[in-house]
């Protein structure tokens, strides 16, 4: 990609050998800072300098900035992939990460980008050319978190206009800094004559050179327009030494010079292209009519016009910001009448080639809302049935919010970017745009589109856990495809199905997604489809079907990678609750590495259960690390997400993770604590009704047991494991009856109950363990291992019930293994901790002897 790459041919000027010199003196230092005003030839020193690394083996990135780039979705993923570009192996899919647009997912490029550069083992450069066109503060203090953070081998070059807000400081105290500044960037007599007469050929003397040397104070810019001027000048000496005036006006007086000089249709290209930010032959071709477009650029650069190729095949160029700046001033001043044809025509090209937001862009600047709003309306659907809502949610924001609210269609796009990724308000305010669109003359599709706003109105409602009612309006609407088409339809099943989950009807569930899997394959895209597979893994896990369900949650993930992206949004939804599935099944790694992606999400984490599978398990991994803070810090930020979304089950599920939490770091005075501070605030009554209530209030019942159990009261928390196995069982939940039943023989167990303790975990053994359930086991600790060791030895004695297979001692003396190696590696991190602190302690006690 040609911002991946220097302009072709901009160090080719004059070798810089002072001022590579200076730079290779600090050749290790973490920023090179080359600023000065336009023209002083920033980029060609960092071009020079680049190949200098290259030259000696470094692997340099470069990444040209333009004002499109002040968005840190945007430039996070250009710099990320400017580094992929010359380095593949780091590994970070930026684009996919930002595109749920979270609050975290920033912070976890960063983080993620210096983790890759720590296990990097060799040196980057980073070119960053243009920073001055980067003003978002966002981005500012994120370079300043590279800076601060990454590792030595992490160096940056930086051109830029202007001193940017650095702790530049702080940098040139540690001597990591070195700066060029526009004192350096000058040319001296010697460089101005070589430039003058060697490079251009002008047939100027020694004196000429001095006098233009002192006019222009060494602009390389202007003596690059006085060398143009130069060679058409019949009388170079009345030339020479009519300049006069600070940079601004001998500037000025320099284009006129050089485009007076051109040919009227050269001009009238120039100045007719000069509303784009990058040129193309095509492109230029369709905003001038002009068919030789290719050749004039070509023709141009070789002229040294201030045209500059963008990459090495000479297909995209870009002018000097001077000159294109200047250029469009005499657009506007010369020819205004012209310039909003100019950007509608670029606005038509950029369409057909499917480039939204560049197309929008030049819309918006011919003045053309209206066309803005259709390019975007065009591709608004596509772009959330591909999971990309951020991109379409930034093009709404370009345009006026007025011009857009009746826009039905549009509406519905915004509503359903805003209601998946969690922005119930603003996906509220499109619906009410379009309940008030019908309140006018009646729409010939007026049923579907009240069809498909009481979906999205559901949709909003189950990502709150609110599901009063959504079965009833939703029962109608799906028996008529025809009328409602496949994304409704599916979308619509989808919701019906999440309302079956979580009251506990798991085969009508099931039933339901193996019909609608036809509308999920019509959609032209995979966001319905992955919430289908999600949704038939969850009830598949539910009924304790493991297998079924990881082969349910990985199509849904295969999907959402294939179409949208790896870190798309769809992706880091499937890739949540089959992190979830493979930590129970102890593939610890593989869960991580999903889980850990998944929290980039954040607030935008889909219903209720992406989140808790995200927050829990990523805090149980941290426990098996034996991070208590980091674990803690985990659970905090699910908890913030709760509130922000008031999501009941994700806050009873963090609390009560939080108690688990104190009872393994022996803090059973907080875990109790805790717990009647939520009983207080945060009641969660008993009921029978199938439901949200129901599931909170059995959550709050297993930490009650737990509490129980750690005080000693063993028979009041053998009760309550025992009401919830027996609810478990009379609702088919047989995931819920299994961790039930560990927790039980686990308190039995410590109560010395042990052939209680054996009865209460074999159902557990025979339908669990046998499909590969892991954690639920070992998640208990010890205690649970001891009976699964009696269990195993009666298994090889023939002395347990003949429904348990016959493979059922080897499953157990698997898990009996693992947990093992898990005690083992505890006790070796402790004990180096204890060598660690031994050690401290006898280099404290050698100091204060010796002092």
């Amino acid at each position: 990609m040609s911002k991946f790459k220097p302009p072709a041919g901009s160090g080719s000027l004059l070798p810089r050998r002072r001022l590579l010199d200076k730079i290779n003196e600090g050749l290790n230092r973490r920023l090179v800072l080359i600023h000065g005003p336009a023209g002083f030839g920033k980029t060609t020193l960092a071009v020079q300098w680049r190949q200098v690394l290259i030259e000696r083996g470094a692997r340099v990135a470069w990444l040209s900035l333009d004002t499109e780039d002040d968005e840190l979705e945007r430039f996070l993923c250009y710099m990320v992939e400017a580094i992929r570009y010359v380095e593949p192996s780091i590994g970070i899919d930026a684009i996919s990460l930002l595109e749920g647009k979270s609050e975290q997912a920033t912070s976890f490029v960063l983080t993620d980008l210096v983790n890759e550069l720590e296990v990097f083992e060799g040196e980057i450069f980073l070119v960053l050319d243009d920073w001055h066109l980067i003003r978002n503060e966002a981005i500012q203090k994120s370079l300043v978190f590279l800076i601060e953070h990454a590792p030595s081998n992490l160096h940056l070059i930086i051109t830029s206009r202007t001193q940017p807000p650095l702790p530049l400081g702080t940098l040139r105290v540690q001597s990591q800094l070195t700066e060029i500044d526009s004192v350096d960037l000058r040319f001296d007599v010697d460089e101005s004559s070589i430039f003058l007469r060697d490079l251009n050929q002008l047939d100027v003397d020694s004196d000429d050179v001095q006098l233009l040397w002192r006019t222009t104070e060494g602009w390389i810019a202007a003596l690059q327009l006085a060398s143009i001027s130069l060679r058409s000048s019949s009388d170079t000496e009345a030339l020479i030494h009519s300049f006069s005036g600070k940079h601004q006006a001998i500037g000025k007086y320099l284009v006129e010079n050089v485009l007076n000089n051109l040919p009227a249709a050269t001009l009238d290209f120039l100045m007719k292209t000069s509303i784009l930010e990058s040129l193309s032959g095509d492109l230029c071709a369709a905003v001038t009519g002009r068919a030789d477009s290719q050749a004039l650029l070509e023709q141009l650069q070789e002229e040294d016009m201030f045209v500059r190729a963008r990459d090495e095949e000479m297909q995209w160029f870009r002018y000097h910001h001077l000159f294109a700046d200047f250029l469009r001033r005499r657009l506007e001043r010369d020819h205004p009448e012209k310039v909003a044809s100019l950007h509608r025509a670029a606005s038509a090209w950029f369409a057909a080639q499917l480039e939204t937001e560049e197309a929008v862009r030049h819309a918006l600047a011919a003045g053309d809302i209206d066309r803005a709003i259709e390019l975007v309306e065009r591709d608004a659907m596509w772009l959330v049935h591909h999971s990309l809502m951020a991109t379409l949610l930034r093009l709404i924001n370009r345009l006026p919010r007025d011009r857009i609210a009746n826009r039905c269609e549009l509406q519905f796009a915004i509503a359903w970017a805003n209601c998946l990724t969690h922005h119930s308000s603003e996906a509220q305010k499109a619906l009410e745009h379009i309940e008030r669109s019908l309140g006018g003359p009646t729409l010939p599709n007026e049923d579907s589109i009240r069809a498909e706003a009481q979906v999205v109105q559901s949709c909003i409602d189950i990502f709150a856990d609110r599901l009063t009612g959504v079965e009833a309006l939703l029962r109608p609407l799906i028996v008529d495809v025809e009328a409602n088409g496949p994304w409704v339809t599916g979308v619509g099943a989808n919701v019906l199905t999440y309302v079956l989950i979580q009251t506990f009807r798991f085969e009508e569930a099931l039933s339901l997604q193996r019909w609608a899997s036809s509308l999920h394959e019509r959609n032209p895209g995979p966001f319905s489809g992955v919430y289908g597979h999600c949704f038939t893994g969850m009830a598949e896990f539910a009924l304790g079907q493991l297998t079924q369900a990881e082969e349910s949650f990985s199509e849904a993930l295969r999907l959402a990678r294939n179409v949208a992206g790896r870190h798309s949004h769809a992706a880091q939804l499937a890739g949540a609750l089959l992190g979830q599935l493979l930590y129970e099944r102890n593939a610890l790694g593989d869960a991580e590495l999903l889980l850990e992606d998944s929290r980039t999400l954040g607030v935008e984490g889909g219903v209720g259960d992406f989140s808790i599978a995200t927050y829990i398990y990523s805090c149980r991994l941290e426990v098996l690390n034996e991070r208590y803070g980091d674990a803690h810090a985990i659970l905090d930020e699910g908890a913030q997400v709760a509130r922000k979304q008031s999501i009941e089950r994700l806050a009873h599920a963090v609390e009560s993770e939080r108690i688990r939490l104190y009872l393994l770091q022996g803090d059973l005075r907080a875990a109790d604590q805790l717990l009647i501070y939520l009983d207080e605030i945060r009641p969660a009554p008993a009921t029978e009704e199938p439901g949200i209530a129901h599931q909170l209030h059995e959550i709050r019942q297993r930490s009650r047991a737990r509490v129980l159990g750690a005080k000693g009261e063993y028979p009041a928390a053998v009760q309550i494991l025992n009401l919830l196995i027996a609810d478990a069982q009379k609702r088919g939940r047989r995931l819920a009856e299994m961790q039930s039943r560990a927790q039980l023989a686990c308190v039995l167990e410590i109560a010395g109950n042990r052939a209680e303790a054996e009865t209460a975990l074999i159902p557990a053994v025979i339908y669990g363990a046998s499909d590969g359930m892991f954690r639920t086991f070992l998640d208990e600790g010890p205690r649970l291992i001891s009976v699964l060791e009696r269990l195993r030895d009666r298994c090889r004695h023939g002395q347990v019930p003949a429904e348990m297979p016959p493979t059922s001692s080897y499953t157990l003396a698997t898990i009996i293994a693992a947990g093992r190696q898990e005690r083992r590696a505890r006790a070796l991190r402790s004990h180096a901790l204890d060598r660690l602190e031994c050690d401290r302690s006898i280099a404290f006690d050698v100091n204060t002897r010796s002092s």
